[in-house]
């Protein structure tokens, strides 16, 4: 339905309703709250559940239902991306899932959102500043301020979870609900957002640029509803705005200052609204339009009504959007099927009993069609059952143009189908593409038609109207006016069907009730009707029908009634003006057409024919409709004149016998006029016809008086009626208003107690918030259901407490302190009602707390739950244990000087200040050489009267002055041992108590064992002062980081020349030896405390006056150390190693020098030890084998690299090296490793090297590379026995020669000149083949040597193809021979014995040598096969075959010679491919 335009202009109102068997609204009792919120449904339930369970929804936050499909993810993360850490808002995200896929989204939105995202549980909490995530599978609802899970039952449509929890949101939340539309395919949600705005919540879509999928945003986009279309980005920010410019400062909804500036000023919106060819809105309650206002403001950011005035003045967008807000719409099929089933059996089954031809039922408001399918599908059950098929119209109306588009369609989701009865389904509707379409026969029986309920004249000959909830949106005047019209439009009989929360008023006379509880009411057909057409048209002033307006509704997608179309189409452009009278002679129904012949009269309007029509009309309907009445037929009264225009006015009777009567005006076109000769001859009979006409008109009038009469007389005795009870009304009003001002005065007195008790509530709840914010102790006040009721802020130290968490159970919470007995003990309370204590702890943070727990009483001494106190114990603890362990600590403490004092190796003693012995430890009475016992409370000058002397003055001193006294040496005889003279140091101090003296401490530190030490070490220094003297070694001791030489020996000082070192910092008494070794190390071990190594240090020490010699020293440097172990200064040591050092330098020059030969050597030589232990080796060794020393130094000498290749090598190397050791020299070929494996064979010898005492001490290894040597011999042999083969070879070829030469030639001349031009060539070929060592030669080398004589290199005569191919020997000679013949037959007869002629050899490489070898010949004269055989076809067809395997091919072309060679070539698979 919408709302709440609806109300006045056949759209039904938002919120108006759910039946009252819906278990979300409260309409069971047909009553409303008279103030408040209409969009608020009634409560569920009195007493004190249903206030807690109203109080838990207003507890609860915004909540921002955002849904979501294909495409959403992207849409998901900006949106969550941008909502603010503390909104304070509750974000619930409905995603269409696939049931029993993975539940990832709330990670993947944790990723990116700044609040926590969670899943959804069923009966979770819905917290503020959280992202609530739908599980895939199941549907999410609010219930009593929770989530409610509900499982995914098989649907056999769309699933359309969004819709649901919309409508769920709705229902609970009302205005405080926010819905989004993110991207997706479908239409999901579009029937949420109706929902949410009917009750007057906010939605936003995103915008089709910004969606990835804009299908479904724009679907809830196209009803007009949305308060904004934004990128998903933004929404948050939009949302949070429009929501503080929604609420008072309090919280509530807008402030009072500029609502009421808004009803003031509703008039002038209004105007701007119809201005704007829209409906009006006068009639309306100004509350709800307010409201609507108000929210167009906040999306808008206009603060004051002259802004928004000025927006609706200049965009006639704003103005649709306004209404819009007006019209939302709200419907569902057989919503309260109660009802629907009492009209069934109270009016639809009546109906059916009468005789009438047909039915006709009004739904005004109908919205999206389905209440009116719904009536539909009870009258085609009725039908069926009782087999009646009288036709039914059911005209559905409403000023929504979409709404009513949807509603022709006729096509709805399953979700909208929930509340069918499933009897009814069956032939009423049918499945089609992806949702439910009704069927034919009922969309038939349905029409669909725009109508402004308040503005436009009403249906007419109605047997039934359905208009619910759409009255208690209109002001009293409004619904009053507009029940006379529906007592007009309804007929005899007919029934009027209102919505739960509506009743009759001042109007119930003109019905009959039928079902009170159902609100079905029957027409009074005996009250004349109270509304007037053209009253109402003075009102409201005829506006142009809708198909002739600018602005239309376009068309969707769906079946509309053709029919109907057609039919009004025709009424309204071909049809003559009609219009319909009833039995009074009222004008109850006017054609478009008609309206042009309304003339009304002056003064108080009417709808009779007298008051409405134009005078030339008023006497010719009234004869028609006259006799029709009459006569029961059809009359005609012709020739009127209208203005200009002549019509025949004809009134037709209806069949039903209502006495009403159809009037229309036929015009006289001009062909029935009478032509200009026929004009004078009529005169007469048109003057006779205008008298007629007036005799008419004179008995029409004097009727009419007559009955005019008779209606005043009635009048003034329904008027004297009307009187006498308005009087009998104006009596009970005055009784009613004094009983109301004594009510008043009652209300008044309970208003002051009231006001007095909420000062002194407010009071005491300020006292409690003080008391509970100041007290240190955590305290939790909780519920029989240990839920938690209030708390101190202390108790966030404990719990993860806020003040949304009130109402939770304490056991839900998270906790830091460790109390898994609270609920034990919680019971246990409310059992005894007996205090409980228990010692808690926090172990993270090391804290104890005494949990006390009391029963909580009411004031009337009622257990109603249970006070937890928590009180730290945690300072009173440690302080308990710091106590316990100072204590422990003072007596250990206690103890450990008693030890101490008792057993230290000092003598200890207090002394009162009269030098008495107040307490002595044992060392000190030893001293003395009396018992502890005797000590005590005796006199010093009494003990030890000698000592005592020596010391009692120093004692009183101190005891004086308070001053101590450290450090005094005494020398004295004691009791203990008188024959033996003691040293004792001793210290006195005061010991003080409030300033005086009341106590003398001693220390006493015997040191005469101290003392004859150091006479010892006097002693003992002296004594090594002489040997240091005598020593043979540079000693001299320097002190502190300077070096400062305190002592240095004779030989030191000899050393040194005599310099003067003692006093003196070592550096300034040698200054050139600064950067010298010996300095360095001193630094060093007087700054690490450790001794150095022995080292050499050469000319250091060797500056004598005159002296030039080297000297060359050996020194160690100890540090000095005291008995800590700190370093007081170095002690140098150094000896004169001169001569051994020379000696030593001496020998390892020789060794390098002997070193340097073996390296020098091309051989290899080395060292072993007799057990085969390579000791040296030289440097050609290692270069050849590509080592180092180390690889090879110190192994034994056959596991050595060179040897190491073979087990043989290695074997007979060992064995000799053995033999060697016994003294004997072995010499032998041996082959050896190389760098890279290279292997070499080398002359090898092993020499022993004898000692003194002829032991073999050393062997000498060495060897003589000789792989050059050997090659050389073998490569020698392979020459000789090569050149004895090629000598053979060449006398073969030259005999060959010879014989063929003799035989071929003719003279001896001419045998001569061959035999030396082809022994030529074949010379050639032999020196072409040692220029390469006999290795072979190429082809193109070959050919270029025989032709040289007749062409230069590089010479275009002669052309080269492919490859220069490398042939062996034996190969070369034989080409040789041929291309010699070739070239000498070419100079003789072919191509070079012309200038232009010109050979070209081409050549096709094989793997080894050629493959195919061609000489061709152009530009010579013409050639012409020879008579017979001669040498160089012998050579080239025979020789070339036999000696290279090939086949020869010669042609004498006669442009040219060509010979061609192929030879087999072996394709190894062991056949042979020949060319």
């Amino acid at each position: 339905m919408c709302a709440p335009a609806a109300m006045a202009r056949t759209s039904r109102p938002a919120a108006a309703g759910r039946g009252p068997t819906d278990p979300r609204a409260g309409a069971a009792t047909g009553r409303r709250r008279r103030t408040g919120d209409p969009h608020r449904p009634a409560p569920r339930c009195r007493g004190r559940d249903a206030a807690h369970r109203a109080g838990n929804m207003m507890s609860l936050p915004v909540i921002v239902g955002i849904g979501a499909s294909a495409g959403g993810l992207s849409a998901l993360k900006a949106f969550a991306g941008a909502i603010p850490p503390q909104s304070g808002l509750a974000y619930v995200v409905v995603q269409h899932h696939a049931p029993g896929g993975p539940a990832i989204l709330g990670d993947l939105l944790n990723a990116q959102a700044a609040i926590p995202a969670s899943a959804i549980e069923d009966g979770g909490a819905i917290l503020p500043d959280r992202i609530h995530v739908l599980p895939p599978g199941v549907f999410v609802e609010i219930d009593g301020g929770r989530f409610r899970l509900l499982p995914h039952a098989p649907e056999r449509g769309v699933r359309t979870p969004i819709d649901r929890f919309f409508d769920s949101l709705a229902a609970t939340q009302g205005t405080r609900a926010v819905a989004v539309i993110l991207s997706g395919t479908g239409a999901d949600g579009t029937a949420g957002v109706r929902a949410v705005k009917a009750r007057g919540g906010m939605a936003l879509v995103q915008g089709s640029g910004d969606a990835r999928f804009p299908a479904m945003p724009e679907s809830a986009a196209a009803t007009g509803l949305v308060d904004e279309v934004s990128r998903a980005a933004e929404m948050p920010g939009r949302i949070l705005w429009m929501l503080r410019h929604r609420r008072a400062p309090g919280g509530t909804t807008a402030p009072d200052t500029p609502a009421r500036e808004i009803e003031t000023r509703l008039p002038e919106i209004l105007d701007r609204l119809a201005a704007g060819d829209g409906p009006s809105f006068a009639g309306y309650k100004p509350g709800t339009l307010v409201r609507r206002v108000l929210r167009r403001m906040a999306v808008l950011r206009a603060p004051l009504v002259d802004a928004y005035l000025a927006a609706l003045a200049a965009s006639p967008a704003e103005r649709t959007r306004l209404g819009q807000e007006f019209l939302i719409g709200v419907t569902r099929f057989f919503r309260d099927p109660p009802s629907f089933a009492a009209l069934r059996d109270a009016a639809l089954a009546p109906l059916l009993g009468r005789g009438q031809d047909g039915f006709r039922v009004w739904v005004p408001g109908c919205s999206t069609g389905e209440e009116v399918y719904s009536i539909a599908m009870q009258v085609a059950d009725l039908r069926r059952s009782t087999g009646d098929r009288r036709p039914w119209k059911i005209f559905g109306t409403d000023i929504d143009r979409a709404a009513l588009e949807r509603a022709r369609a006729g096509r709805f989701a399953e979700d909208a189908l929930a509340h069918v009865p499933p009897d009814l389904r069956a032939g009423c509707i049918a499945a089609a593409g992806g949702g439910w379409k009704v069927s034919p026969e009922l969309r038939e029986m349905c029409v669909f038609a725009p109508h402004d309920l308040l503005g436009d004249p009403p249906f007419s000959r109605l047997d039934l109207i359905s208009c619910r909830n759409v009255m208690i949106y209109l002001t009293a005047d409004s619904q009053h006016a507009l029940l006379q019209k529906f007592h007009y439009g309804l007929g005899a009989g007919g029934y009027l069907w209102l919505g739960p929360s509506e009743t009759l008023g001042r109007s119930d006379t003109f019905f009959h009730t039928v079902s009170q509880a159902h609100r079905i009411y029957r027409r009074d057909d005996t009250i004349r009707p109270g509304f007037s057409a053209i009253a109402d048209l003075s009102r409201h002033p005829v506006r142009p029908p809708a198909a002739t307006r600018k602005k239309e509704t376009p068309m969707i997608r769906g079946e509309v009634d053709l029919e109907d179309q057609a039919e009004r189409l025709f009424l309204r452009r071909a049809a003559a003006p009609f219009a319909v009278v009833n039995r009074n002679d009222d004008m109850i129904y006017l054609s478009e057409a008609m309206t042009a012949f309304v003339r009304p009269s002056g003064g108080a309007v009417g709808i009779g024919i007298e008051d409405l029509l134009s005078r030339e009309l008023r006497l010719p309907v009234q004869s028609a409709i006259r006799e029709c009445r009459e006569t029961g037929a059809d009359a005609e009264i012709r020739d009127v004149t209208v203005g200009a225009g002549l019509f025949d006015v004809i009134g037709t009777p209806f069949p039903d016998d209502s006495d009403r009567v159809l009037v229309a005006l036929n015009e006289v076109r001009l062909r029935d006029m009478p032509g200009p000769d026929t004009e004078a001859a009529g005169a007469d009979a048109d003057q006779g016809r205008e008298l007629a006409l007036a005799r008419r008109r004179l008995t029409t009038l004097q009727r009419d008086y007559e009955g005019a009469e008779q209606k005043l007389r009635s009048t003034n005795e329904e008027l004297l009626s009307m009187n006498e009870e308005l009087q009998s009304s104006n009596e009970e009003i005055e009784t009613s208003r004094e009983e109301l001002q004594s009510i008043n005065e009652e209300l008044e007195t309970i208003n002051a107690e009231l006001s007095e008790k909420n000062r002194r509530l407010v009071e005491a709840n300020s006292n409690l918030k003080n008391l509970l914010e100041s007290t240190r102790i955590a305290t939790l006040f909780i519920d029989q259901n240990d839920c938690l009721r209030l708390f101190t802020p202390e108790v966030t130290r404990l719990y993860g407490v806020q003040h949304r968490d009130i109402g939770r159970s304490i056991h839900d919470l998270a906790s830091t302190v460790d109390y898994p007995q609270l609920r034990e003990d919680a019971a246990e309370v409310r059992r005894t009602l007996q205090p409980v204590e228990r010692e808690v702890r926090i172990e993270a943070e090391d804290r104890t707390f005494m949990a006390q727990l009391r029963p909580y009483r009411t004031v009337d001494d009622r257990l109603d739950g249970v006070v937890v106190l928590f009180i730290d114990l945690t300072d009173r603890i440690r302080a308990e244990r710091e106590a316990q362990d100072n204590t422990r600590l003072l007596r250990e403490r206690y103890a450990e000087l008693e030890s101490l004092y008792d057993k230290a190796p000092v003598g200890l003693s207090l002394m009162t200040p009269d030098l008495r012995w107040l307490r002595i430890n044992e060392a000190l009475a030893a001293i003395n050489g009396f018992p502890v016992a005797d000590h005590i409370g005796a006199a010093q000058a009494d003990l030890i009267p000698e000592t005592h002397a020596r010391i009692a003055d120093i004692q009183r001193r101190v005891i004086a002055t308070r001053e101590p006294s450290l450090g005094h040496v005494v020398s004295t005889r004691t009791p203990a041992d008188p024959e033996r003279l003691r040293e004792f140091t001793i210290d006195y101090y005061p010991v003080i108590d409030e300033g005086e003296v009341f106590a003398l401490g001693c220390c006493v530190h015997e040191i005469t064992r101290q003392r004859e030490m150091e006479r010892e070490i006097a002693e003992n220094e002296a004594r090594m002062r002489r040997i240091f003297d005598q020593a043979p070694v540079g000693i001299a001791m320097h002190e502190g980081a300077d070096l400062v030489t305190v002592y240095a020996n004779p030989m030191m000082l000899d050393d040194l020349g005599g310099a003067d070192l003692l006093g003196r910092p070592a550096l300034d008494a040698v200054p050139d030896a600064a950067d010298s070794d010996l300095f360095a190390a001193m630094r060093e071990v007087f700054a690490t405390g450790r001794p150095s190594e022995a080292f050499q240090t050469d000319g250091l020490l060797c500056r004598f006056p005159g002296d030039t010699g080297r000297r060359v020293f050996q020194c160690v440097v100890e540090p000095w150390v005291d008995r800590d172990g700190t370093t007081l200064g170095v002690i140098t040591f150094a000896k004169d190693i001169t001569a051994e050092a020379l000696a030593q330098e001496r020998e390892r020059d020789s060794r390098e020098r002997l070193q340097r030969l073996q390296d020098s050597l091309r051989a290899f030589v080395g060292m072993l030890d007799p057990d085969g232990t390579l000791t040296e080796v030289n440097a050609t060794a290692l270069e050849r084998g590509g080592l180092t020393r180390e690889d090879v130094i110190g192994r034994k000498f056959w596991n050595c690299y060179w040897w190491s290749w073979s087990d043989e090598s290695r074997e007979r190397l060992e064995a000799a090296v053995a033999r060697a050791a016994a003294g004997e020299e072995i010499r032998y070929d041996a082959e050896v490793r190389m760098a890279d494996d290279l292997h070499i064979v080398i002359d090898f010898q092993l020499v022993p090297i004898r000692d003194a005492a002829g032991r073999v001490a050393e062997i000498v290894p060495s060897g003589v590379d000789i792989t050059q040597r050997l090659r050389a011999e073998e490569r020698k042999d392979v020459l000789l026995s090569e050149l004895e083969h090629r000598v053979k070879n060449v006398l073969a070829t030259v005999q060959a020669v010879v014989r063929f030469t003799a035989r071929m030639s003719d003279t001896a001349e001419e045998m001569a000149e061959n035999m030396r031009s082809r022994i030529a060539a074949i010379s050639r070929c032999h020196d072409a083949l040692s220029a390469r060592d006999w290795e072979g030669q190429t082809v193109r080398q070959l050919v270029e040597a025989e032709i040289a004589p007749y062409a230069d290199h590089g010479d275009a005569r002669f052309v080269f193809d492919g490859p220069d191919v490398m042939l062996d020997p034996t190969e070369a000679l034989s080409l040789g021979l041929a291309f010699h013949e070739l070239a000498t037959n070419a100079a003789k007869y072919g191509a070079f014995s012309t200038p232009e002629g010109q050979v070209r050899v081409a050549v096709e490489p094989a793997a080894r040598g050629f493959a195919r070898l061609e000489w061709r010949e152009t530009g010579g004269p013409p050639v012409a096969a020879p008579a017979r055989e001669g040498f160089g076809s012998f050579l080239i067809g025979r020789l070339l075959e036999r000696e290279l395997d090939a086949e020869v091919t010669v042609d004498y072309a006669e442009n040219g010679l060509i010979c061609i060679v192929d030879r087999v070539i072996d394709t190894g698979e062991g056949e042979g491919d020949a060319r």
